[in-house]
């Protein structure tokens, strides 16, 4: 058993191992994270700035390996037509990303469900039928859709 002061087996150090290996440390010093800190407080007075990202953002900072996965373009090519979606509120995955995806897969459409939380599917009644429409019969709904 580990003792409870270690983070040896602590399911969240390996999370932020796995997400180091994505995301290079961006934070250029005390400075620039009490800045950063600063801006993400104003934009998010309710939370205090506490959000995953930021999480992410200081536990990759000074990581001693570089990242071996980075964000980067999609190339996808050749495929029938995906749908992708998102919330218009997700806290975790902007829904600038999604649009972002979009752009990169030609002929994808794009499912935005305005909605609070993280993934359309389980916070929108519309999306999961959209969605259970598309993986059951193939049918998508217009390109670029909102519900």
């Amino acid at each position: 058993m580990f003792a409870e002061t270690s983070y040896l087996g602590d399911y969240e150090t390996a999370y932020a191992a796995v997400s180091c290996m994505d995301l290079p440390g961006e934070l250029m010093g005390y400075a620039d994270a009490k800045a950063r800190l600063a801006v993400a407080k104003a934009v998010a007075p309710r939370v205090g700035a506490a959000v995953e990202g930021w999480v992410i953002t200081a536990a990759c900072s000074g990581w001693p390996i570089a990242p071996s996965n980075p964000w980067q373009p999609t190339p996808v090519k050749d495929i029938p037509p995906i749908l992708i979606t998102s919330t218009s509120k997700d806290p975790s995955t902007p829904v600038s990303n999604a649009r972002g995806l979009a752009r990169q897969i030609r002929g994808s459409h794009l499912l935005i469900a305005d909605a609070y939380g993280h993934t359309a599917y389980f916070n929108s009644e519309c999306a999961r039928t959209a969605i259970a429409k598309y993986l059951l019969d193939g049918d998508l709904p217009p390109k670029r859709s909102t519900c």
